[in-house]
């Protein structure tokens, strides 16, 4: 990202904490939860996600919603709905039909495959079935 961009996520940012400062976001906490499930699941073999800066910064803004910074405590009534839609994703990965939104609002493409297998291992979820299998 060159210095205008990341100009541009610094001043979104700084708006996104003058809205939470007023009890507002510029996400709501649902959709928060479902970035950032994109991100863990998605985002490490996806070179846009770094590349995008209408992405990058909403990111950034979503995890400060969440509270998801280093040392910080997360917000702990959020986590349960994170956790959802990661779980969403680990049944059954690039078919979650809420992340056609996630695709079309930044301009990415949803991978078939990718870091998704390896956290499937970690967390130990057996992927679902495809009924066409």
């Amino acid at each position: 990202m060159d210095e205008s961009q990341q100009k541009m996520i610094e001043t979104g940012l700084a708006m996104q904490r003058s809205m939470m400062e007023l009890g507002m976001s510029m996400y709501t906490p649902d959709f928060a939860c479902k970035l950032l499930a994109y991100t863990l699941c998605f985002g490490g073999a996806n070179e846009a996600v770094v590349q995008n800066a209408k992405l990058h910064f909403a990111i950034r803004a979503c995890a400060e919603l969440l509270n998801i910074k280093g040392g910080e405590i997360p917000d702990a009534k959020l986590m349960p709905i994170l956790q959802q839609r990661i779980n969403e994703i680990g049944q059954r990965g690039s078919k979650v039909a809420w992340l056609k939104e996630i695709a079309g609002r930044y301009g990415v493409k949803i991978p078939e495959t990718g870091p998704m297998k390896e956290y499937q291992k970690q967390i130990n979820i057996e992927p679902l079935k495809d009924a066409t299998e």
